[in-house]
């Protein structure tokens, strides 16, 4: 039994002194580590770069155009919804896509514009824009120099004009003794006062003041004589009107 002992005792003096030389040649590395030069890196330079202009196109390139170019809505009722339907056409002569940019504030609560995103777009392709007017009701004022508006990624903003009018009575003179009207000069005071000795000086026709008064010259008249003038009067709106 002591024989055994002896000898366990003599394998576990060993194994430990094998460890010992492990640990020892472990640190030896560690410090070797350590000892590893530690070399200064400067940082890196920062340079500013400024923002190319690669999005945009040549001055006379529009980026898409509309079919058609600007949309009316005449004659509109209140409480009603119309539909007209764009077609946008990729004329940038090259990949292109768009995006739909907020509406203005006048026209946000009733205009919707329904498409389908179709990513990148190459030259001559067209996209399919639903844009709905949903008039409310008591609604009877019109939209005038009003626009609905997309940014290209390469041209910058384009826009689709928008005008819409009420249906209403527009009366209107048409014309007199069949000829239209003119619209009113801004100094004729010369052609009034023409005198009757020069018959090659020619007098003021016919003149549109504003949209509602118009100026007539009736010519020359001896005394006791008289003269006509037929006006033709129209109505220009929707609605059904009478005049006296």
């Amino acid at each position: 039994i002591k024989y055994h002992y002896d000898s366990d005792n003599t394998k576990t003096t060993k194994i430990n002194s094998e460890l010992n030389e492990i640990e020892k040649s472990d640190i030896n590395k560690f410090n070797n580590n350590n000892k590893v030069e530690r070399v200064h890196i400067p940082l890196p330079s920062v340079k500013e770069i400024k923002n190319e202009t690669v999005n945009q196109l040549d001055k006379n390139i529009i980026p898409f155009s509309a079919k058609p170019s600007s949309l009316s809505f005449e004659d509109f009722e209140s409480g009603k919804r119309y539909v007209k339907k764009v077609t946008l056409t990729n004329t940038s002569c090259r990949v292109n896509t768009f995006k739909l940019l907020p509406l203005p504030i006048e026209i946000a609560s009733y205009f919707e514009v329904q498409y389908k995103l179709q990513g990148m777009m190459s030259a001559g392709m067209t996209c399919k824009i639903d844009i709905i007017f949903n008039c409310p009701n008591g609604f009877n004022e019109n939209i005038t120099n009003s626009s609905i508006n997309f940014e290209a990624a390469y041209g910058g903003i384009f826009k689709i004009p928008i005008n819409c009018c009420v249906k209403q009575c527009i009366p209107k003179i048409i014309s007199i003794n069949g000829k239209n009207l003119n619209k009113k000069l801004r100094d004729n005071s010369q052609l009034l006062n023409a005198s009757s000795d020069d018959p090659n000086k020619k007098y003021a026709s016919n003149q549109i003041i504003n949209d509602n008064e118009i100026e007539i010259y009736f010519g020359k008249c001896i005394s006791g004589g008289f003269i006509n003038k037929i006006i033709e009067i129209g109505n220009i709106g929707a609605i059904e009107t009478s005049y006296s």
